[in-house]
């Protein structure tokens, strides 16, 4: 037996050897941890940073094309002869350079008769303003009055030159009847026996006494017509009509209120004059043809010598400044207006602009509504049409709160708060986010003031370390006030 007993404690050999190295590998694990536990716990290292008031910028950024801004057309303002020209294309200018001169007679005739009208103009308001023309108007109503009187005298008369009047007093002896022809200076009856001769040829058109009536001198006797004498009354009867009218439209012409409105028109015709005259000497001045803005001229339409129509081109300017095309989103388009600053950036492009106008209509494609704006660039070298550059504007920014990094801003229930202090020792301050970037937030409170540390973040050092920072990181743009 001997044999396979030896047989048997060799199998038997290395299942104890595994048991035993088993039990040895569980006693140094238990001796490990017992001497991790043993080990004192190291405080966490947090970030912290110091309060400070600052600016945080709520930016928009757009892609754009970039476009001339100003390439103008200088055009002459009157007919004219270009005398002078001092420049030729592709030559820079200076701002109210001398480019080039210009005559024109024709302007100089309009100047002079614009004087002239001028004024009279002003001889007409001192004249009606003066005391004189209350006189003058007074006068010429009277004289209008007194021509009516005159026109009622010759109308008497021509109506008289028909009447046949006793010489003296007596009895009346008519010796004609109505409808009879008369020759003049011919016996139409007596008068206490003496002759009545008619001084004019006609028909007798009416005996106005009875035979036998005593009648008094001066008396009508009878009245004779005729086509002559029926004209000549007709006559100085439209000229009594016409001398009434011309009365009274002399007392409405004359009156005080026309006179006071005829001064007020009189000196606005005064103004126009000068105005119109003004006009024109300004035209004038422009003969003298200057550059509006520095730039280079980029070609010539009229050489020494030429005439050109008013309104006629004379030679193009070109400012050498630049200005970028955006198309800015509908939800953008209430933050914007002309004026605010732009940041321009690109490969060739390094500049601040700002808006100089936004588009009313905007296009709307795949879901979205854009509008154009266009950005204006100050004189930048090296900058060419059609090159691209990024826009960043300005939406809002804030300067009262304190600026901190958004990681700093925790949600603990209704409220925002920064946590203030440090590891060992921190409190939760509610703040009002008042605005946030991509990367910092504006934030007020009456709790916080300059120079108070606040915890960013914490880097755990230790297998059990830990800061326990109750809440959870808030979202950026809600924040209130209240207690934690």
């Amino acid at each position: 037996m001997p044999g396979v007993m030896e047989t048997v404690r060799r199998l038997r050999t290395p299942r104890y050897t595994v048991v035993g190295a088993l039990v040895l590998a569980l006693v140094a694990v238990s001796l490990w941890v017992s001497a991790r536990q043993a080990q004192p716990v190291r405080a966490a290292a947090v970030v912290i940073i110091k309060l400070a008031r600052g600016t945080v910028r709520q930016t928009y950024s757009a892609t754009g094309q970039l476009v001339p801004q100003t390439v103008l057309t200088i055009r002459a303002v009157a007919g004219a002869s270009v005398q002078s020209s001092t420049v030729h294309p592709g030559q820079a200018v200076s701002a109210n350079q001398v480019l080039m001169t210009l005559s024109s007679p024709s302007l100089s005739q309009s100047i002079a008769s614009a004087q002239q009208s001028l004024q009279s103009a002003h001889a007409k308001v001192a004249l009606l303003a003066s005391p004189l023309a209350a006189q003058q108007a007074a006068l010429k109503v009277a004289t209008a009055q007194d021509a009516v009187g005159v026109a009622r005298q010759q109308l008497a008369s021509a109506q008289a030159q028909g009447l046949v009047a006793s010489r003296g007093a007596g009895i009346w002896q008519p010796q004609v009847i109505v409808g009879q022809v008369v020759a003049a200076n011919q016996t139409v009856g007596t008068v206490a026996g003496q002759a009545v001769a008619t001084p004019v040829a006609g028909t007798v058109a009416q005996i106005d006494q009875a035979s036998g009536a005593a009648v008094d001198r001066g008396a009508d006797l009878v009245t004779i017509t005729s086509a002559v004498l029926q004209s000549a009354t007709d006559q100085a009867k439209l000229a009594v009509v016409d001398a009434e009218l011309a009365a009274q439209q002399a007392a409405q012409q004359y009156a005080p209120t026309a006179l006071a409105s005829e001064l007020s028109q009189a000196r606005a015709a005064a103004t126009q004059a000068a105005g119109a005259l003004k006009q024109l000497e300004a035209n004038q001045a422009q003969l003298v043809v200057r550059a509006p803005f520095a730039g280079v001229v980029a070609s010539v339409s009229a050489a020494p010598g030429a005439a050109v129509s008013a309104g006629g081109s004379l030679l193009v300017l070109d400012a050498q400044r630049m200005a970028l095309d955006l198309s800015v989103s509908q939800a953008q388009m209430s933050l914007l207006a002309p004026g605010q600053p732009v940041s321009v950036t690109g490969r060739a492009v390094a500049a601040q602009g700002r808006i100089q106008s936004i588009g009313y209509a905007g296009s709307y494609s795949g879901g979205t509504s854009t509008f154009p704006v266009v950005v204006t660039l100050p004189p930048t070298t090296g900058l060419r049409p059609g090159m691209a550059a990024q826009a960043s504007i300005t939406l809002k920014r804030v300067s009262r709160g304190y600026v901190v990094p958004l990681e700093a801003l925790h949600q603990k229930g209704r409220h925002t708060v920064l946590w203030v202090g440090n590891a060992a020792h921190h409190v939760s301050v509610p703040v009002t986010v008042l605005l946030t970037s991509t990367l910092d937030a504006s934030v007020a409170s009456p709790r916080l003031k300059a120079g108070l540390p606040v915890i960013i973040a914490t880097t755990r050092t230790g297998s059990t370390a830990k800061l326990h920072l109750q809440g959870h990181p808030a979202q950026p743009g809600h924040g209130h006030h209240g207690k934690p």
